[in-house]
């Protein structure tokens, strides 16, 4: 018998993730940032796409399906998302965005299990009481709750109320660790235009309302003209 093997404490790396290792540590001292990139196919949205780029010379572009796995390695190493735009001032905008989306695929993964538990027509009523609560007065989030016709039913929350307030908190803490100490010129530009408090609450707050405008299809009705 040789089942000692399947006792290990440590755990094979992702292959990609053994990859972009190779990357990282053949360009020491470049830049490394990522990007998720989800368009659509009509009203379907399409499943994220994944860039990391390592800004060496030449810089290196490597493209892969979003993987939780992948994402989770990326914000160990302090891998933040950046976008480029071609528009003066927009690349701050454009790298939050993404961050928020970035973020809200990890909610759409970590509040599965929750759903699956109460399903989804309570774990929608306590969910929206929740969120109306605590972020309802973030511009983002009230944008989508308005196209939300669901009661709220912060009563008979309970235990789904705290399995979801659960996952908003390891979150928030994941968000914390990648901006740890982070401070430069994008945050003055969420502090004017958001008046956020700092930049981890405008990314969780952000990540909250995309997950809510997928969860209830909200893009999509706007889409339709349903409102």
């Amino acid at each position: 018998m040789n089942a000692s093997k399947y006792f290990s404490n440590t755990s094979p790396l992702h292959p990609r993730i053994a990859y972009w290792k190779s990357l990282v540590e053949a360009s020491p001292k470049a830049r490394v940032t990522m990007s998720i990139l989800r368009g659509r196919d009509g009203l379907l949205r399409r499943n994220p796409r994944l860039f990391l780029c390592i800004h060496s010379t030449p810089p290196t572009l490597d493209e892969v399906s979003w993987e939780l796995e992948l994402d989770d390695w990326l914000i160990k190493q302090k891998i933040r998302a950046e976008v480029a735009s071609e528009e003066p001032g927009q690349q701050e905008e454009a790298s939050l965005h993404n961050e928020q989306e970035r973020f809200g695929l990890h909610l759409l993964y970590d509040l599965r299990p929750v759903v699956l538990r109460y399903g989804d027509a309570f774990f929608n009523a306590v969910l929206l009481a929740l969120v109306q609560q605590d972020f309802g007065a973030h511009p983002l989030v009230a944008d989508v709750l308005s196209h939300v016709h669901m009661r709220a039913r912060a009563e008979e929350g309970g235990e789904c109320s705290g399995e979801i307030m659960a996952r908003f908190s390891r979150l928030a803490r994941s968000i914390e660790s990648l901006y740890e100490g982070y401070r430069d010129v994008a945050e003055d530009v969420i502090h004017e235009v958001h008046e956020a408090p700092n930049l981890a609450e405008e990314i969780l707050a952000g990540a909250i309302a995309s997950y809510l405008d997928e969860r209830f299809n909200v893009s999509e009705r706007k889409m339709l003209g349903w409102g």
